[in-house]
């Protein structure tokens, strides 16, 4: 078989070969994930299948049983299964938008149809009354209680104690301060089963690549806990507005907003988004903090991987520290 590429995410790792990704998930239990057995990662590939239909059908392929593991896994031929992974259409690493936003290389008009795109999807994406309890104060508290407790160990060694303690304080104070804006929410139907993970390195925008009917792909949504998609679309659209403001865009962000509350007609999503901005930077500052801490134990990034990692930690968590002090 032909030697694959490979790239790990904190709890993935994807094989690429000239036509397509292959996406295994690690056998982890993080507490808020659970792949540690095969039979959760099969289900949890159907999922992920299953779900990205939604906003990128035909990029995934399917789900295909994993022959063998090791260094180059193998996809096809006989044999029990030994894992599953998700099988992906390959595009050009370079039309990613996260890289393309490091060259300067995205447009004010892809920020206008990512807007687009993303109300479009919000108008149609499913809602319940499960659904919508978790946009209620309890499930919120719920969520950053959890990000409180992981972080805390890493209070006052790779991120500061002080500037930890006012963030808890905002968000403990914003949260019971507008009980009514988040019953509102719940009311107007506004909490959907959303992406999730709606960030610039999960976007491909492909114009003038041949062979390619679609020009923006927005792909790999939260699968894995419905807890964190079953969200606000403020959420949703907050992510992404937290990126771009990490990448140093604030135009775009300022533009990508506007852009949604006029495709929209949601203006409700104002009031909470650097609320919801915190919320997803903290969270990316909390998992770059837990990489270091796994690779402390495995050695599993290289110096240069490791400086990277432990930037992003703190880029983020000072990201987050600025959206607390606007609250």
């Amino acid at each position: 078989m032909r030697k694959r590429e490979c790239l790990e995410t904190f709890i993935s790792l994807i094989y690429f070969d000239r036509k397509y990704a292959y996406k295994i998930k690690k056998p982890v239990n993080l507490g808020f994930l659970d792949f540690s057995t095969l039979e959760k990662r099969r289900f949890y590939c159907i999922q992920e299948y299953s779900l990205n239909k939604r906003l990128c059908e035909d990029m995934y392929v399917g789900v295909v049983p994993v022959r063998s593991l090791g260094r180059f896994p193998r996809f096809s031929g006989v044999g029990t299964p030994v894992d599953y992974a998700v099988k992906m259409k390959r595009f050009p690493q370079n039309r990613l938008m996260a890289n393309l936003l490091k060259k300067n290389m995205v447009s004010q008009n892809d920020i206008v149809e990512i807007s687009r795109i993303v109300s479009n999807f919000h108008t149609i994406a499913e809602t319940s009354d499960d659904i919508c309890r978790c946009g209620g104060i309890s499930a919120v508290k719920f969520n950053w209680d959890e990000n409180f407790a992981q972080a805390s160990k890493f209070r006052g060694s790779l991120i500061d104690a002080d500037s930890y303690d006012m963030i808890k304080s905002s968000i403990e104070a914003f949260i019971p301060a507008n009980k009514e804006l988040f019953d509102e929410r719940i009311r107007l139907h506004r909490i959907k089963w959303c992406h999730g993970d709606l960030h610039s390195g999960n976007i491909f925008i492909l114009r003038g690549c041949t062979g390619t009917m679609r020009r923006i792909y927005i792909f790999n949504c939260i699968e894995f806990n419905t807890r964190f998609a079953w969200l606000d679309v403020a959420s949703d659209v907050a992510f992404l507005a937290m990126d771009l403001d990490y990448y140093r865009k604030k135009r775009f962000s300022r533009i990508f907003v506007d852009s949604y509350v006029s495709f929209s007609r949601d203006k409700g999503i104002l009031p909470l988004l650097n609320f919801y901005k915190c919320y997803h930077a903290f969270v990316k500052s909390k998992i770059s903090l837990m990489r270091l801490e796994e690779n402390s134990l495995n050695g599993s990034l290289n110096a240069d991987e490791e400086a990277k990692v432990k930037n992003d930690a703190q880029s983020y968590f000072e990201l987050a520290k600025s959206y607390a002090l606007k609250l």
